[in-house]
C-alpha cells in the first residue's frame, strides 16, 4: 500500500499528519513569486490582506487609489506600505491563489480530481518573531505546504468534531488545552490538519491548501431541497401554532412521519448522480491556449484531424 492509500486510511478526516518530503514546494509558490504578485500583478483586495496578532490590519493602511479604464479604484496594493508593515510584524495573506497562479491552479485541480472534493489555496507570509493567527479551527481540511523558511505549528484536540461552515471558531469555545502535536515545518514539509483540529502557527512562507469537503449534511440538504416540488411541504403552519408548543408537537410528528415516507421513496441512484453532477458541474475549465486555437487552428480541422479532450 502506498503513502497516499495509508494516509487516506489512517489520517484523512481523523487526525493531523506530518509528511517530510526532503524537497521543497518552491515550484508552486516561492518567495520571489509573492514579491512578483504584489509588485507587478497589482491584485485587488480582498485577493490580498494583512493580519497582525490574529487581527486584520485596516485595509486603508496598505491600499491606494488608482484609475483603470476611467474608473477610480481604492483597493489597489500600496506595495511600499505593505512591505513596511510586513517588516513591522504583519503577515501577508494571498487569498484564492488557485484562481490566478497557474502552478497552484493545476496543483489544486489535480488534488481535486484525486479527492473529488473542492480545493482552494491561500498563502501566508509571516515575518520572523510574529504570529499571523491566534488559536482557531477551520471548517475545512488543510494541507500546509512549507515553501520557505521555518514555521512552528501546534495543534490541539477539536472542540467541535468535523465542524460545518455554520460552526466557525469562537473564543467562547474555551481554552485549547494540551497540544496534540508541536512540530517545526521546514521547506518541503507538509502538515495535514483535519477540519475542527485547533492550530496556532508562528515565521515564513507556507501555502495553505483547503479541502472544502462535501459532507453527508450536503447530501441531505440537496435531498430536502426537492421537497419544494411537493405541495404538502409548502403548506403553511396552522394558525396559532406558536401559542402552544405542546399542542403543535403532534402536527410536527405527523409531518415528520410523512417526510420519512417521502424520503424512503426516493431513488438513491438518482440522488447519488445529482451529487456527482453538482461536483463536476462546479469545476470551471482551464482554457489555456484557447485563443490560439480559435485564431489559428479551427479553420484547419478536417476529417483526418485528431482531437484530444482537455484535462478535466
Amino acid at each position: 500500500m502506498g503513502d497516499a492509500e495509508r494516509f487516506l486510511r489512517d489520517a484523512w478526516t481523523r487526525r493531523p499528519h506530518l509528511h517530510r518530503s526532503g524537497s521543497d514546494f518552491a515550484d508552486l509558490l516561492s518567495l520571489d513569486d509573492v514579491d512578483r504578485i504584489l509588485s507587478t500583478l497589482s491584485p485587488r483586495a480582498p485577493a490580498f490582506r494583512l493580519v497582525r496578532q490574529g487581527r486584520p490590519v485596516p485595509r486603508e493602511q496598505y491600499t491606494r487609489r488608482g484609475t483603470l479604464g476611467g474608473r477610480t479604484l481604492d483597493d489597489l496594493p500600496d506595495v511600499g506600505r505593505i512591505f513596511a508593515l510586513f517588516d513591522d510584524g504583519a503577515t501577508i495573506v494571498l487569498q484564492g491563489l488557485h484562481r490566478y497562479w497557474e502552478t497552484v491552479t493545476r496543483f489544486c485541480r489535480d488534488l481535486e480530481l484525486a479527492l473529488t472534493h473542492p480545493v482552494q489555496a491561500n498563502a501566508y507570509l509571516t515575518p520572523p518573531v510574529a504570529s499571523g493567527l491566534d488559536v482557531h479551527h477551520d471548517t475545512h481540511d488543510v494541507f500546509a505546504l512549507q515553501t520557505y523558511g521555518r514555521k512552528q505549528w501546534v495543534t490541539y484536540a477539536p472542540v467541535v468534531d468535523q465542524p460545518l461552515t455554520s460552526q466557525p471558531w469562537s473564543r467562547s469555545l474555551g481554552d485549547p488545552g494540551t497540544p496534540t502535536l508541536d512540530v517545526e515545518l521546514l521547506p518541503g514539509d507538509c502538515l495535514y490538519v483535519p477540519r475542527g483540529a485547533r492550530t496556532v502557527d508562528a515565521a515564513s512562507l507556507h501555502l495553505t491548501v483547503g479541502i472544502r469537503s462535501i459532507t453527508w449534511h450536503d447530501v441531505v440538504h440537496q435531498l430536502l431541497a426537492a421537497t419544494t416540488d411537493e405541495l404538502s411541504f409548502r403548506e403553511a403552519l396552522p394558525a396559532g401554532f406558536a401559542d402552544d408548543p405542546d399542542r403543535f408537537a403532534p402536527a410536527v410528528a405527523a409531518k415528520l412521519k410523512e417526510l420519512a415516507g417521502w424520503v424512503a421513496e426516493r431513488d438513491p441512484a438518482e440522488l447519488a448522480a445529482g451529487v456527482v453532477r453538482r461536483f463536476w458541474g462546479g469545476r470551471s475549465p482551464v482554457l489555456d491556449g484557447q485563443l490560439r486555437q480559435l485564431l489559428e487552428r479551427v479553420d484547419r480541422i478536417g476529417q483526418d484531424s485528431v482531437l484530444v479532450r482537455r484535462a478535466p
